[in-house]
């Protein structure tokens, strides 16, 4: 039998590594899976700064307190539960999916703002 030498990848052709993960590039496709997201917390919270801009009193001041940290609560399970299935079929990093599923945390304190800036009464 005779020997041939093996064809082994060139250092160029090899995908880039950190230890033992893959490093993978953020694509437009990736971006494109954080948006919904996005949107289900800019739509939820937009809704509930506008219920408390309506009342401006003690349901304004429960908003902030209750009612916004609950379902913003509710949305970052939900969020981080899509994880497996953008990884599979985003085929990019998951640096904007996480950074959209963490949105709500700062979606609290943003909504606590605009409440308290809008010059709540007790009446």
């Amino acid at each position: 039998m005779p020997q041939t030498t093996l064809d082994y990848l060139s250092p160029a052709q090899t995908p880039p590594t950190t230890g033992d993960r893959d490093i993978r590039p953020l694509t437009f496709r990736a971006v494109l899976f954080a948006l919904p997201i996005l949107a289900i917390v800019l739509v939820v919270n937009y809704s509930l700064v506008g219920l408390a801009a309506d009342d401006k009193s003690w349901s304004a001041l429960k908003i902030m307190i209750m009612t916004g940290p609950i379902a913003n609560a509710a949305i970052c399970p939900v969020s981080f539960a899509l994880t497996p299935l953008v990884l599979r079929y985003s085929g990019g990093s998951l640096v904007p999916h996480v950074l959209a599923s963490l949105s709500p945390v700062a979606a609290i304190f943003v909504d606590g703002l605009f409440i308290l800036s809008m010059g709540l009464h007790g009446c």
